[in-house]
């Protein structure tokens, strides 16, 4: 199973639950850079990104995370155009909450420090029901 597939494996696993709505994976090969994950909470929808990704072993090496220029310009365009869209990367069983705009300009080229701060959201390897909460409030704020 590729490491994205493991990510999704484990949110739909808790999203419906904890946060209510309609998640779907979308797998679509005629539009490049369309997220991975589709959601309707509350009249609200968006698109979530999904990257598994490791720590650098220095921390002054940038964090990668494989956002292709077609994802990232993707992203751009339907955040400038007043869609939701976020990326959600899963470091070491903690998992990091982006905006499209911070993800596209920024992400790949910071440090571990930096990507942690550029977060809008972090949780444990365990999220609490403060950070699913937290996640609902992000996913559905325009």
């Amino acid at each position: 199973m590729s490491s994205e597939k493991a990510l999704w494996s484990w949110l739909k696993r808790h999203l419906e639950d904890k946060l209510g709505g309609k998640f779907e994976r979308v797998e679509n090969r005629c539009v490049e850079g369309m997220p991975d994950l589709h959601y309707v909470i509350d009249g609200v929808t968006g698109w979530i990104e999904l990257k598994e990704e490791e720590y650098p072993s220095r921390a002054s090496t940038n964090v990668h995370v494989g956002l292709s220029l077609f994802q990232r310009a993707w992203m751009m365009r339907h955040q400038l155009h007043g869609g939701l869209v976020f990326l959600l990367v899963r470091i070491e069983g903690e998992c990091f909450l982006f905006d499209a705009l911070t993800a596209a300009n920024k992400i790949g080229n910071v440090t571990r420090k930096k990507f942690e701060s550029l977060a809008l959201l972090k949780t444990s390897r365990r999220p609490t029901k403060r950070d699913w909460a937290r996640l609902r409030v992000f996913l559905t704020e325009r």
